[in-house]
């Protein structure tokens, strides 16, 4: 017998009352393909999929960097002429000192000082953690390492290790056994040092507000704490849809940071909506509202 996709999800949904409410349908076939691929043949349409390459965004060229010599990797040579300039230049920078920089970078905006301060101003970001650990748990893209990376560099000022991948067990997995259940994830992998899971499976966990025994979730982190977990899968998708390369990687920046917040102390924000910890209706939308930034009021709460 072959079914619609409607029709297939409605059928797993039977099987599994109640455990999909947050899924959509091209996104519960989805998952449910990656567990069992054998059911393909059972769609009329095949996938709801057009080819494997729309199930993870389009990566852009690797950016690789060509040496020719060893000269080229020294830094560039200032010529005699700019060289006082240049100095002259940083004496002025060096008598004012403690402003800040908001860095434009592809839309996305990083607050970031100029200068390391041992007292942070009030606006600044604490520096008192310093590292973050990165942990992939199974197959994860080295780009999306390399992006939060980056982001919690600007944004926090903190060092990032990257340790060697987990490899997913059965005791981290959810009752449908089709995705991680995050509480499982934070309990098992909980650290002493800061550590930030990353994978790109679906993660979910027991919703007791709208009690759903699993609900889907961006992220997951202990407030305070140390361990936090993020998810890339519903981050590719918009209704279903891929969204740009770039949507994509900003959205995955804002959940790393939002969960490095809570792990730091702070609640969801209800101060401002386009504040980073803002979580009103816990929606992708609400995501692409906000900015790569924190309120006052939040700014405040970390000292």
């Amino acid at each position: 017998m072959k079914y619609t996709v409607e029709e297939f999800a409605r059928e797993i949904r039977k099987l599994y009352p109640g455990d999909y409410n947050d899924l959509s349908d091209g996104t519960l076939i989805e998952l449910w393909l990656k567990k069992y691929p054998q059911d393909e043949e059972k769609l009329i349409h095949g996938s709801p999929y057009k080819s494997d390459e729309e199930r993870t965004p389009i990566l852009p060229k690797a950016r690789t960097q060509v040496y020719r010599s060893s000269e080229e990797r020294a830094p560039m040579k200032v010529k005699k002429g700019n060289s006082i300039l240049l100095i002259l230049f940083f004496i002025v920078l060096a008598s004012v000192g403690g402003y800040f920089l908001i860095i434009n970078n592809s839309s996305r905006e990083y607050l970031a000082s100029d200068r390391i301060s041992q007292t942070p101003t009030k606006t600044s970001i604490p520096n008192a953690v310093k590292v973050i650990h990165i942990l992939p748990l199974g197959a994860v893209h080295t780009e999306y390492i390399e992006e939060i990376t980056s982001a919690i560099k600007k944004f926090y000022g903190y060092d990032c290790i990257v340790l060697p991948p987990a490899k997913p067990t059965q005791d981290i997995m959810a009752a449908s056994n089709m995705r991680y259940e995050a509480n499982k994830v934070l309990k098992k992998y909980n650290s002493n040092d800061y550590l930030l899971i990353l994978t790109e499976e679906d993660i979910a966990y027991p919703n007791e507000k709208r009690k759903e025994k699993e609900w889907g979730v961006f992220g997951l982190g202990n407030m305070p704490g140390t361990t936090c977990v993020v998810s890339t899968f519903r981050l590719r998708r918009t209704n279903g849809n891929l969204v740009p390369h770039e949507l994509f990687m900003e959205r995955l920046d804002k959940i790393v940071l939002h969960e490095i917040g809570h792990n730091l102390g702070l609640n969801h924000c209800t101060n401002d909506p386009v504040c980073m910890m803002c979580n009103t209706y816990g929606t992708i939308e609400e995501v692409d509202q906000e900015r790569v930034w924190f309120c006052d009021r939040c700014k405040k709460q970390l000292h």
